[in-house]
């Protein structure tokens, strides 16, 4: 299929995506209790667990959500914008990875499709597998980052596999471990490959992420 047909069913997600938010309402979202810390809007006591989570536990989007919410003062605003890139998150690097891998658009539809509908909710173990974005959007985000990082590796984007893996520990942390990994490997297998050049890209730009 062309790469044509793939933009089109990506703008085709996007926007279902959506109105899946718009037709769900918006729901109260954590992101935002962490703006609220951060901005002494809500106030804790310095050794209450919610305020050592907030400040001590880094993840960038954290820190922009509060600048969002000090810019705007709007919890809607946060709430639905942090909700749909949560359920982008969860669809998106789906439909990507599927299309890499086969070049096809039907099989990648039908990716995210069964994830839209929940299918893929049975492999879940500790960390939860929605189909929709919830109050907790932070390991979603941190799991659609992963997966872009992989569909970066799968379609040859070494540079840019290198920067967004680089950037993950200020996305999620407690993903990072597995796409090291996986990371690891694919480089093992670039070395093994004699590809060195395409090996020295994602180190630079890993780098460069992790700086």
């Amino acid at each position: 299929d062309s790469p044509r047909a793939f933009w089109a069913g990506l703008c085709f997600w996007i926007l279902l995506c959506l109105v899946a938010i718009a037709v769900r309402g918006i729901r109260w979202e954590e992101g935002l209790e962490r703006a609220q810390v951060l901005l002494n809007i809500t106030p804790y006591p310095d050794g209450h667990p919610h305020h050592r989570w907030a400040w001590n536990c880094f993840s960038i989007h954290y820190y922009l959500t509060a600048a969002v919410l000090w810019l705007t003062e709007s919890a809607t605003l946060i709430c639905g914008g942090r909700q749909f890139i949560a359920t982008l998150a969860i669809h998106l690097p789906v439909y990507g990875l599927t299309w890499i891998l086969t070049r096809r658009v039907f099989p990648a539809h039908l990716a995210a499709l069964l994830g839209f509908v929940g299918a893929n909710t049975v492999f879940q173990s500790y960390m939860p597998i929605l189909p929709w974005a919830t109050k907790a959007t932070s390991g979603i985000i941190g799991m659609g980052w992963a997966f872009a990082v992989l569909l970066a590796f799968a379609a040859g984007r070494w540079r840019t596999a290198g920067l967004l893996f680089g950037l993950m520990p200020m996305i999620h942390l407690g993903q990072w471990p597995m796409i090291l990994l996986t990371t690891l490997a694919t480089l093992g297998w670039l070395w093994y490959r004699g590809e060195r050049e395409y090996l020295k890209r994602v180190l630079q730009w890993a780098g460069a992420g992790l700086l």
